[in-house]
């Protein structure tokens, strides 16, 4: 523990160890993340290849929280671990980024090119590809967007597939040129040298979701003996939705005394079932059951800090010394251990988009007027407008 300046950061580091040891000696025994996707994933991996020389193009279709990235990233690291394709790309959380730091991404992992603007992507991706590429894009949410990441289709090498996810069947619907008349179409669908096909995301089955919320909530497929019925009732209060039962699985982990069973459990039950269609109210329990200083952080990641890289976020928190009393590290380790946020690959902070609208509605129900933080620029210019500058 050298290298500590003062006693909170040595209190810290060892929340921190401990935290660590205990995560790597207690491992759940299957990824909660692959519940109820195996046979769904080898299905939809039996038609890719079923359309063979064509370009295939896959689209799940469903709500938010579902589980379509989910399952996007089960498909794109089926196809890492042959060599199918030659270059792969994964564009994650399209609706959040801009278009050309997307078209660069694109360019430099299909075509090996930095690209200097729109005009350099479209004449890279109109030169075509000479090997077969698989390409995932989440979050499409606008055929212009679609469009501008893939401005013609039939440029890619055939045997090339692309798989896109969405909670709007019209835009997916109009990518695949599938009319209204034909909007529940389930079958492969052609279209020259094309193949599509639109995979309708269905909530988990009762049996999964508890399987689901037991990884979560206890580290096991099945439930503590005092926590049997209640964990059945928490799962099934869920409706099935995968970000739910894992969000609040997470929250319940560290709640099993003999208090716990007797009020926290019922009162998240209650509350579950009050908000059945709801979803945000249903994830709100998760933000509930935060300590004060977690809570004021979750609301400042969901405002401000979502693709912020850790270190810097690490920095801001600490320097707001009397909001985070010098335990900004515990209290993000603590949103992690709670599934309410996650760090990507290149340590940039992630947090469902369900999630960030839940607590931007939490700082917007809270405000009595102007609310205690502005993400939006429309915001900022009317409370200066107004001179309203104690947000």
């Amino acid at each position: 523990m050298g290298g500590c300046r003062n006693e909170a950061e040595l209190k810290t580091a060892i929340v921190t160890k401990v935290r660590d040891h205990l995560r790597a000696s207690q491992p759940p025994p299957v990824p909660p993340d692959q519940v109820g996707l195996k046979e769904t994933s080898k299905e939809l991996i039996e038609t890719l290849n079923g359309m063979e020389k064509d370009v295939g193009i896959l689209s799940l279709v469903g709500m938010g929280g579902i589980g379509k990235t989910t399952l996007a990233k089960e498909l794109y690291r089926s196809f890492q671990t042959n060599d199918t394709f030659e270059k792969k790309s994964m564009l994650l959380n399209v609706r959040e980024k801009k278009v050309f730091d997307l078209q660069k991404q694109l360019a430099h992992e299909l075509f090996r090119e930095d690209v200097r603007s729109e005009e350099e992507f479209n004449k890279c991706f109109n030169r075509g590809t000479d090997r077969k590429v698989l390409i995932v894009i989440d979050d499409v949410h606008k055929k212009d967007h679609f469009d501008q990441l893939i401005p013609d289709i039939n440029k890619l090498l055939p045997g090339s597939r692309v798989i896109i996810t969405s909670r709007n069947s019209n835009v997916v619907n109009n990518i695949m040129g599938i009319t209204s008349r034909d909007s529940n179409v389930v079958n492969i669908m052609e279209n020259g040298n094309c193949k599509y096909l639109r995979h309708e995301m269905a909530l988990l089955n009762t049996t999964d979701s508890r399987h689901l919320f037991n990884l979560r909530a206890f580290h096991s497929a099945d439930a503590t003996h005092d926590f049997q019925e209640l964990a059945k009732n928490v799962a099934d209060a869920c409706c099935g939705l995968p970000l739910a039962l894992e969000v609040i699985g997470c929250v319940l982990f560290d709640k099993r005394d003999q208090r716990d069973l007797k009020s926290t459990w019922p009162q998240t039950i209650k509350t579950l079932l009050s908000n059945e269609t709801d979803i945000l109210n249903k994830l709100k329990v998760s933000y509930d059951g935060l300590s004060g200083g977690a809570r004021m952080m979750f609301l400042d990641i969901a405002c401000f800090m979502i693709g912020q890289r850790e270190h810097i976020a690490m920095q801001i928190f600490d320097a707001c010394k009397l909001d985070y009393k010098e335990a900004s590290t515990v209290f993000f380790r603590s949103l992690e251990d709670k599934c309410l946020v996650k760090l990507d690959e290149d340590r940039r902070i992630v947090m469902h988009d369900l999630l960030r609208d839940m607590g931007r509605q939490v700082v917007e129900d809270e405000s009595q007027g102007t609310p205690s933080r502005l993400w939006q620029p429309e915001m900022v210019q009317q409370v200066l407008q107004n001179k309203k500058v104690s947000t």
